[in-house]
């Protein structure tokens, strides 16, 4: 199979990127550490000398970021379904394909008192980056900065520490930017679920604070940091609150816990006075709240329950999506007032009637339909799964900052199949104040939602390393529905087939016998080979250009130009080059030389670890199941991820094997005993089908 190891072709692909986003971010940086970095990495990727800032060329780096995103699309159209509304345009009328138009968002402007106003761009300010000013300390989240007495840049403290502490370190940083990130997320969302988000984030702080002085400790939760550095944001306030309660009952277990005494800390008064500051944080953010009327009377709110009295005039269905289920209980209980019976709640896991109630209702393809609900009220846990086309409007209470997520929700309700709506709306939510004008309110949006955006830093980036966002351009990218701006390469292979097939159509009985194995030359603008292999349904392609060392794996759309010919073009004779790097391209090892090295991957851990366990003889009975788990890391790569992370995890009991016995028993109940034969057996079946290989001659 060629260039068969995806993981670490995709780990170069990430290592390039980051690279170049450093390049774009830092090149020509006040810091001249970064600058530095920048330079070296341009370097490397470009092979050109850098003397000046003026040898740095951003256009380059903009090009190069824009290929690669290409060429990891083209990799993974194989094995990925991705079709844009210009494929179904393809298909529309010969496959008689119904397609409601998409408008683009349409502007809902929630109106605030200039009080209020002030009071946005207060909270938008105080969870600013602690270097850019912001108020929010996030002490208890960033222990390691007050006992080393660090700063909270990481460029500035990587090479000071050990390693152990750099893990630490980065996490906490971590941690510190998910938490200021989530509460102005939840501030965005809606006022009800940051004031509850902020009761909990004060509640939390003054549980900490009151075991730092009844112990002069200070647990940091080990476990529940790698949780929740990739939980979802209404996990984060469950496991926070599962973490005050381990505060409570000090808990002190060494083996997933950090304990930090405080009398070691550099920083220690500064430390208790930042938890003491955020809770003071909370609180003036809590009565402003309430003083400003946030709390009883919300503007947001009210806006929406007007809007949907307009769409159910005109007897259109309506989904709600929010990002967090504290907002969509917050509106719940607003809508439900105000629309009784005709709103459908789908919040959290859902019952086997909340999921009829959908389909009945929203769902033009059941058999049994039904008019009980006109408004879905749900989370982004419903926006894959359900066909939602007879609503006929979407409404993003919160800003999706990722464009992909618009266009999940949005795909719920456009669908293949029974159109019901000649055209789907989409709706966003944007601050706005009082008495203002559509020109004016469009400026104040502008303007908070690019505060938002910088504040929520590069996890909310929605441009590309070529782009530098700036407010009207974020607010044209919130307010335009963007899919694909071109067809899949699928699309255009079936064009093309369907046109020579339409030219000859006695064609389609000659591809029925065609040969297992072909080799052609022809004229073309360079002496290169391409060698096609597929493999059941999968399709590689190696290519060697005759001036080059060595050929490379590449994409059918990289030479799909380059193989096509002329109705009556005359064959060649095979060169001289043809037999030797024919059989250059076929073997595997030769995609394998010269590449870089890439950090551990999950395989190379987990191979580490069960070598190890090899050799404990108290898992003797065992061995060969250890054994076939190591072949297939070393041979097919068919464990999946969770495996892999099952057995690095292991690592912890090899002072007392005995323990992981259980373990072992468990995993080779789940994937069974003989998973390995059950490979073999079937790879042993999957034969080559086809080979073709065209050669390229130069004139």
């Amino acid at each position: 199979m060629l260039d068969e190891d995806l993981e670490k072709r995709f780990q170069n692909y990430e290592i390039e990127f980051r690279k170049l986003a450093y390049i774009k971010n830092y090149w020509d940086s006040p810091d001249e550490k970064r600058r530095k970095r920048a330079k070296r990495y341009y370097q490397e990727l470009f092979r050109e000398k850098v003397i000046t800032l003026t040898s740095v060329h951003i256009e380059k780096v903009k090009k190069r970021a824009k290929l690669l995103a290409k060429e990891i699309r083209a990799v993974l159209e194989p094995v990925v379904i991705r079709r844009n509304r210009l494929d179904l345009k393809f298909y529309k009328d010969k496959e008689k394909i119904e397609l409601p138009e998409v408008r683009d968002p349409t502007e809902w402007f929630f109106e605030l008192t200039p009080e209020q106003l002030k009071f946005y761009d207060e909270v938008i300010s105080a969870f600013a980056p602690l270097e850019e000013g912001g108020r929010f300390r996030g002490a208890i989240y960033f222990p390691i900065r007050y006992e080393k007495n660090l700063p909270p840049n990481r460029e500035e403290v990587k090479d000071k520490l050990s390693e152990e502490e750099n893990f630490l370190y980065v996490y906490q940083r971590n941690l510190y930017d998910i938490m200021r990130r989530l509460l102005v997320k939840r501030f965005e969302s809606s006022f009800g679920a940051f004031y509850e988000s902020l009761r909990n984030f004060k509640n939390i702080h003054q549980t900490a604070l009151e075991f730092i002085k009844r112990t002069g400790k200070f647990i940091f939760d080990r476990k529940l940091m790698e949780k929740l550095i990739v939980a979802d944001e209404d996990t984060i306030l469950e496991e926070l609150e599962k973490y005050r309660k381990t505060l409570e009952k000090e808990k002190e277990n060494k083996k997933f816990h950090k304990i930090y005494e405080l009398k070691k800390f550099k920083k220690k008064n500064e430390f208790i006075e930042d938890i003491k500051s955020d809770i003071a944080l909370f609180d003036e953010l809590l009565q402003k709240m309430k003083g400003l009327g946030l709390t009883k009377n919300d503007p947001k709110a009210e806006k929406l329950v007007k809007g949907l009295k307009e769409f159910l005039k005109e007897k259109r269905k309506v989904v709600i999506f929010t990002e967090y289920v504290d907002t969509a209980k917050h509106l719940e209980s607003i809508l439900k007032k105000e629309f009784k019976d005709k709103v459908l709640s789908a919040i959290g896991n859902l019952s086997r009637t909340t999921i009829l109630g959908i389909y009945k209702n929203f769902d033009a393809q059941y058999p049994e339909q039904e008019d009980r609900y006109d408004i879905l009220l749900t989370t982004d846990k419903l926006s894959e799964g359900f066909n939602l086309n007879r609503a006929g409007a979407v409404i993003n209470y919160d800003i999706p900052w990722n464009p992909v997520r618009v266009i999940q929700r949005v795909g719920r309700i456009n669908r293949i199949g029974k159109k019901v709506y000649d055209e789907i709306y989409i709706v966003n939510f944007f601050p706005t104040e009082i008495g203002a004008d559509f020109v004016k309110s469009r400026e104040i949006a502008q303007t908070k939602m690019f505060m938002i955006h910088n504040v929520l830093g590069e996890d909310a980036k929605i441009f590309d390393p070529g782009e530098e966002p700036q407010p009207s351009e974020l607010y044209k990218r919130l307010t335009t529905f963007m899919e694909e701006e071109e067809e899949s390469f699928f699309t255009k292979v079936v064009r093309e087939f369907d046109r020579i097939m339409e030219i000859h159509p006695e064609l389609k009985e000659e591809l029925k016998n065609i040969p297992k194995r072909i080799k052609v030359a022809k004229k073309g603008s360079a002496n290169e080979l391409m060698v096609f292999v597929k493999k059941g349904k999968d399709l590689f392609v190696g290519y060697q250009n005759y001036l080059e060392k060595r050929p490379k794996a590449v994409t059918f759309e990289e030479v799909f130009e380059k193989i096509k010919a002329q109705e009556n073009e005359e064959k060649l004779p095979l060169s001289d080059n043809f037999w030797k790097f024919y059989h250059f391209i076929l073997e595997k090892s030769s995609f394998e030389k010269g590449r870089r090295d890439s950090p551990r991957s999950l395989q190379e851990q987990a191979y580490g670890v069960l070598n190890t366990l090899i050799k404990l003889s108290p898992l003797k009975p065992y061995f060969k199941f250890l054994s076939d788990m190591m072949e297939d890391i070393r041979e097919f790569r068919t464990l999946s991820e969770y495996v892999m992370e099952e057995i690095i995890s292991w690592k912890d009991y090899l002072d007392s094997p005995e323990e992981l016995i259980p373990k072992i028993e468990n995993l080779k109940n789940e994937i069974g005993e003989d998973f390995l034969e059950k490979i073999q057996k079937h790879l042993k079946d999957f034969e080559e089908e086809i080979i073709i290989a065209i050669e390229n001659q130069k004139f």
